[in-house]
């Protein structure tokens, strides 16, 4: 996953995460569950700052950068037409 997909991912849990009379409906075992997921995928997931900003602890005015770097083709790459070859030119 992109960090722009665990932000997203994080920004729905956040929301979404208290019922009506304000109970969580996220335990924070079911978040280190998913966090140890995500790192597992990547060695560079920042698993407490990702359940710091689901959970409100985050700092106000701090971008929320859960991975060293997205793992998506920057801008103006292209990707080669040969299979063979699989890393943007």
């Amino acid at each position: 996953m992109t960090n722009k997909d665990l932000v997203t991912l994080a920004d729905t849990l956040r929301i979404n995460n208290r019922t009506a009379n304000a109970a969580t409906e996220f335990t924070p075992d079911h978040l280190r569950v998913l966090a140890d997921f995500f790192a597992s995928q990547d060695a560079s997931f920042k698993r407490e700052r990702w359940m710091d900003y689901i959970t409100g602890e985050w700092e106000p005015g701090i971008e929320p950068i859960f991975v060293d770097c997205d793992k998506t083709l920057g801008a103006g790459a292209t990707w080669s037409r040969n299979p063979s070859r699989s890393e943007p030119r």
